[in-house]
């Protein structure tokens, strides 16, 4: 799992870059064209990865609620986030992985629910789970890096 590991924490990092680089607006805006803004995309990362990993495992997710409803699948920014969001998101984004670490190493991932994703992949391991996510936050980080030119 470490190559995985790397490559979530690799895209954290890019994504933490992106917060700090962008005002709060610019993460707010949504440009003509697009569903959605830079902060909803990085918010819904770190919500699926949530869900897909854990609760699709029968194990709690490491976030409030607030996150799962306002950013989960199928949602749509409803209200700018504010400077108190922005610095949660900003934890999140590390104390999640630092969770994952734990998790991982206490071997709570032991069995899994399968589920098909919008686009038919069956995800019915924690490792598929896994591999989806890396997958899922590639397309979001496209989304994201088309967006800010917009901004």
């Amino acid at each position: 799992m470490e190559p995985q590991r790397s490559i979530l924490q690799h895209n954290r990092k890019i994504f933490y870059k992106i917060l700090n680089n962008y005002t709060l607006d610019q993460l707010n805006n949504i440009p003509e064209g697009f569903n959605n803004s830079i902060f909803w995309n990085l918010a819904h990362c770190i919500v699926v990865q949530q869900r897909l990993m854990y609760s699709l495992s029968g194990n709690n997710i490491h976030i409030d609620q607030k996150w799962v409803i306002n950013y989960d699948k199928g949602t749509f920014p409803k209200i700018p986030a504010i400077d108190k969001d922005l610095e949660e998101i900003k934890t999140l984004l590390f104390s999640t992985l630092d969770f994952l670490d734990e998790d991982i190493k206490n071997s709570i991932f032991k069995k899994y629910y399968s589920f098909t994703t919008s686009t038919n992949q069956v995800i019915d391991s924690f490792e598929s789970a896994f591999t989806f996510v890396l997958f899922h936050d590639g397309i979001h980080l496209g989304s994201v890096l088309a967006i800010r030119k917009f901004v």
